[in-house]
């Protein structure tokens, strides 16, 4: 008889650890004839489905006779077995003085997805409170960098290799496996729960804030808890009207990835596939045949990206209101930079083209269809297409910077579409995160496929795939940025972290990637300070005015920089993206010798000029939010 009274049952957000019957032996069976799931145990699974019965008859037992626990992994939504986690002590019957080993498997569709991260997070915690036991072992292929990632992940320590340890009875081989270890008193904290957290993110925030940096609405959240949703600043600056989560933004880019996902749904219903060459859909456009829906979502087609100018934004992004074949004329008789699937270069063109091919699939409007068929189904309903005419209630202004706030060039949206085209709250986007956890409306190999890496691209579908490095960790980092019409926008999502931090602004030149960046460290427990406050020093006037005049950079585009001396300060007017020019205030900060430093208006970037009389001969340093220096010389 088991010491545990009855089988312990897990839950998580999306999930539920359970005993499993005779019932799950076809779903078992299933995902263990797969060689890719098999391949880093020891050995290939049940040959049939009467097999799987047995094992988990066997499997039973042992909980009975307190040998081990496996636990079969179940979505909630769900009740099918995608994978287990089983338990079993280093000799004999579970004892708490006897370490645990640990071993898992999941089915490969369900991988990418933070799945089996989540699962070990609610067993961990069971384990030492519940179990008592101090130290969990856990062995693993020296090849299976995957599982190695999640283990260092949840804390376990790496403590050697142990050659030639383990027997595969599959391949009949001997092979290396690592032994990593979790003590009881190392195990990772739940940080983003602890009041400590909460606080830190909201004392970065109040900081960012005093700096004239936010303008906007932030949220964070991480394992299904919001931490943190709060506007700043003002949406509408002529009424007065402050940001609030439920203020509208347009999100620009962020666009793409609901375009992505709208081309997986279907190719879910069988109405295209991403191996299509796009000639299947659009059976007139150059190229068609070289060019597949996957080049498109990958940005690798070739295609002229007919929004990457500035003379786009000058001139034709200002005209009336555009049909789709109007915008795809723009591009569709240009050269291809490279031949499909040779190089990858960010193109709002093969967004365009998807939002084409999506309307001739469905028979719908792309706005029909994405608040049919996505927004509505997930809840969003303060999200939708901006066609820049009609009036959305609730939504911001945006703002571009001329020495104050001024507002932006009007810009046509009715050339957005799939490519730039949408509005949403940050809640809306938080839906919007939890839909892409959870298989919600696509198949789970579709959305492992969205979210797969694919070499010498930007990433995924509509996504940048990247690592990015956080306590010492590397972590899958899924982002997007978007910029249109006075606003900015971006959502960092850490899927085997169940984080997600969205900044959406209504002034162009906020720095939401860095804003973004440091939130996502600070909720998985690193310690960030926003940058530190430089109180103004007084000059005057006949120290400012010979720092006046135009600074070039080699190879610059866009511009040269212009240092003016205007209401008793300076003001540099310099180009940022998309060589768009900014004038900003200038603060003087420190002088040391006869050099100045200022801090600019509303970016808080710094700004550092040698005289003109100097040995340096007027050089301009200037570095931005992100630490990034250019050097210009004065003519």
């Amino acid at each position: 008889m088991s010491t545990l009274k009855y089988f312990p049952t897990l839950e998580t957000k999306r999930l539920r650890l359970r005993e499993m019957t005779e019932h799950d032996a076809i779903d078992l069976f299933g995902y263990y004839s797969d060689r890719e799931v098999t391949k880093y145990l020891d050995w290939f699974g049940p040959s049939s489905v009467e097999a799987a019965k047995r094992m988990i008859v066997s499997w039973n037992e042992g909980f009975q006779e307190d040998r081990l626990i496996r636990w079969g992994i179940t979505l909630k939504s769900v009740d099918t077995v995608i994978g287990t986690i089983i338990l079993t002590p280093v000799r004999g019957p579970f004892h708490w003085k006897l370490p645990i080993v640990i071993g898992y498997e999941l089915a490969r569709s369900y991988w990418n997805q933070g799945i089996m991260t989540e699962a070990l997070r609610a067993v961990i915690p069971y384990i030492f409170d519940e179990m008592r036991n101090h130290r969990i072992c856990a062995e693993v292929f020296l090849e299976n960098g995957a599982s190695e990632q999640i283990l260092k992940k949840l804390g376990f320590q790496e403590e050697g290799i142990m050659r030639q340890h383990l027997w595969h009875e599959g391949y009949g081989t001997w092979h290396d496996v690592k032994a990593f270890a979790l003590l009881k008193e190392d195990a990772v904290p739940t940080q983003s729960t602890s009041a400590s957290c909460v606080s830190a993110l909201n004392d970065y925030l109040n900081a960012m804030d005093r700096r004239g940096y936010l303008n906007g609405s932030v949220l964070v959240a991480h394992r299904g808890n919001v931490l943190v949703a709060k506007g700043f600043g003002t949406a509408d600056a002529v009424h007065d009207i402050p940001n609030t989560p439920q203020t509208k933004f347009r999100i620009g880019s962020l666009s793409k990835g609901f375009t992505a996902f709208a081309i997986m749904q279907l190719q879910d219903q069988g109405l295209l596939h991403v191996d299509d060459p796009i000639a299947n859909h659009l059976p007139d456009f150059p190229n068609g045949e070289r060019i597949t829906i996957h080049h498109l979502l990958t940005h690798t087609s070739g295609l002229y990206n007919y929004a990457g100018t500035l003379q786009f934004w000058q001139n034709d992004m200002r005209l009336f209101s555009a049909s789709i074949e109007d915008i795809i004329a723009l591009f569709r008789d240009e050269p291809l930079a490279f031949a499909p699937g040779e190089e990858c270069a960010y193109s709002n063109s093969g967004y365009i083209l998807l939002t084409a091919i999506i309307e001739k699939a469905s028979r719908l409007s792309y706005a029909d269809y994405m608040r049919t068929k996505v927004l509505q189904p997930l809840g969003m309903l303060d999200s939708g297409c901006d066609n820049g005419r009609t009036v959305v209630k609730g939504q911001a202004s945006g703002y571009s910077v001329w020495k104050a706030f001024i507002h932006p060039e009007y810009e046509d949206m009715s050339k957005a579409l799939g490519a730039y085209g949408l509005y949403a709250t940050v809640e809306d986007l938080y839906r919007w995160d939890r839909a892409l956890q959870s298989s919600e409306l696509i198949s789970s190999d579709s959305l492992t496929r969205m979210f797969s890496t694919y070499p010498d691209t930007y990433g995924g579908y509509g996504w940048f795939i990247s690592d990015a490095t956080v306590q010492g960790m590397t972590r899958k980092k899924i982002s997007h940025l978007g910029d249109v019409g006075g606003f900015t926008a971006h959502i960092a999502r850490y899927p085997d972290d169940e984080l997600v931090v969205i900044f959406c602004s209504n002034m162009i030149i906020s720095p939401v990637e860095r804003i973004t960046d440091d939130l996502a460290r600070i909720a998985l427990g690193e310690t960030v300070q926003a940058p530190p406050h430089l109180p103004a020093i007084e000059v005057s006037p006949s120290q400012l005015v010979p720092f006046a005049g135009v600074y070039d950079q080699r190879d610059m585009t866009g511009g040269p920089v212009i240092i003016t001396y205007e209401d008793e300060r300076l003001y540099i007017e310099m180009p940022k993206r998309y060589g768009v020019r900014y004038k900003y205030g200038m603060t003087p900060v420190d002088a040391t010798g006869t050099q100045l430093t200022f801090v600019t208006d509303f970016v808080d970037e710094l700004v550092r000029i040698l005289p003109p009389d100097s040995e340096a001969c007027g050089q301009l340093l200037y570095r931005d939010i992100t630490g990034t220096e250019r050097l210009f010389i004065k003519k």
